[in-house]
């Protein structure tokens, strides 16, 4: 794209391919009803560029180089100058200090008065770059969801490596102690406004690290000594009704607490490693968390192609997606959106993550022989209209969810896979016919 300056950005995008002149002529008569909004921001609700795009545009017409913050490292010292207030206020947040220097990413480098007063507060100069409006948000939910150096080095201090040498009596008062007792709620906390899915607490040589799962990917969030970690796993240990004396094979365990006056469900796993135990939480935020289908983040047109499949009678819809990709979310919200009082819907789940009003939903028991594939079996004798499956994990699985859906069942499920393209061989590499598949 070349660089051109002063000229609008709408025939900026137009000359480059990226609108037609009608889409351009549509979002300029949205933006005479709306004058205040922008009209990168009314092209982007449109549909008709993704942000990215436009960000590329406005680098080639303001010339400020445009940066994907998701690749890039983000300096603490950086992030420290500007208090979250005033970066969630102006979309800006500092990325790195080099001399005298402070480079900061925003949405918006038109904004000479925040700038200016970046400037004044902290005596650097000021050089931008752009970045997309969104990517910034989520920075700063990362960045500024607690001190996290602060909250680690004051867990730190309270506990020595002489207090964790056995698990007795002077550990189990120490576990119930307040430091300890704060510090996992404070954990619980900074999850909680980051919208992680998951915590984990790993072991390491010499330490331990906090890393939550935000988005889709890890993001370290502290560090902490082996005694705390040790207190720490022996503390949630307890409260998810594990046993504390088994280190050397994996636990399950589960907890409900309320953090902020909001009922949290957490699944707790517990497994050894080379370093210690190792435990990941997975946090499930009940009913008042299912996202609205308009909340997924669809644009106009995909929104549209959507509705219309989730509005099926029947047939398959398969959530395909990697671990933490959205694909339990999605389902939900389909479910709570399609399930009213005409309609039976059924559900077979390892485990129940969010429980729906109005919805059976079936927990599955490998240890007692409910399975997803048996208990799939017996919902079909319930005069199911929609049926969920938590995951498609077999051919067994897979074959009566696929025999469900052609015979006038809706079957939702999810299925392991980096993109959608390839549930298709997917379900062929499994042994399913592939009549069966098409038809489905």
């Amino acid at each position: 794209m070349q660089l051109q300056k002063n000229v609008p950005i709408g025939k900026l995008l137009v000359a480059n391919g990226l609108i037609s002149p009608n889409q351009l002529e549509q979002a300029l008569e949205t933006q005479a009803l709306a004058p205040d909004k922008r009209l990168g921001d009314i092209l982007l609700g449109l549909g008709f560029v993704s942000e990215k795009q436009l960000m590329m545009a406005l680098e080639s017409r303001l010339r400020v180089k445009f940066v994907d913050l998701s690749e890039l490292q983000i300096k603490k010292d950086a992030v420290d100058l500007l208090a979250r207030d005033f970066a969630e206020k102006n979309n800006m947040i500092p990325i790195e200090i080099v001399d005298d220097e402070v480079t900061i990413a925003t949405s918006d480098p038109m904004d000479y008065f925040s700038i200016e007063e970046i400037q004044t507060k902290t005596g650097y100069r000021v050089k931008t770059v752009l970045a997309a409006a969104t990517q910034i948000k989520d920075a700063i939910t990362v960045h500024y969801v607690f001190n996290s150096g602060e909250v680690a080095h004051n867990i730190n201090a309270q506990f020595k490596p002489e207090e964790i040498s056995t698990i007795g009596e002077e550990l189990k008062l120490e576990i119930e102690n307040a430091p300890i007792v704060k510090f996992l709620n404070t954990l619980f906390s900074m999850a909680l406004k980051a919208n992680a899915t998951d915590i984990h607490i790993e072991p390491m040589r010499e330490k331990s690290r906090v890393r939550m799962r935000i988005d889709g990917k890890l993001y370290t969030q502290m560090e902490i000594t082996p005694a705390v970690h040790q207190t720490l796993v022996t503390r949630i240990k307890i409260v998810s009704g594990m046993n504390i004396a088994e280190r050397r094979v994996p636990q399950d365990g589960r907890l409900e607490v309320e953090i902020e006056n909001r009922k949290l469900d957490m699944r707790v796993s517990s497994i050894p490693s080379a370093f210690g135990e190792k435990i990941v939480i997975r946090l499930l935020f009940g009913i008042g968390s299912i996202l609205d289908v308009k909340q997924l983040g669809l644009n106009e047109i995909d929104f549209g192609l959507f509705n219309k499949i989730m509005m099926a009678s029947h047939g398959m819809i398969l959530m395909c997606g990697p671990t933490g990709s959205g694909k339990t979310t999605t389902l939900y919200s389909i479910l709570q959106k399609i399930s009213d009082d005409s309609i039976n819907t059924i559900t077979v789940e390892d485990p129940i993550e969010y429980k729906i009003e109005g919805i059976t939903q079936v927990q599955v028991n490998i240890k007692a022989g409910l399975t997803f594939a048996s208990g799939l079996r017996s919902i079909l004798r319930q005069d199911p209209d929609i049926i969920m499956v938590g995951e498609v994990r077999d051919i067994e699985t897979a074959e009566i969810a696929i025999r469900s859906s052609v015979t006038g069942h809706l079957v939702l499920s999810t299925i392991h896979t980096n993109d959608a393209a390839s549930t298709i061989s997917r379900l062929l590499d499994m042994g399913i016919e592939p009549y069966l598949v098409a038809s489905s």
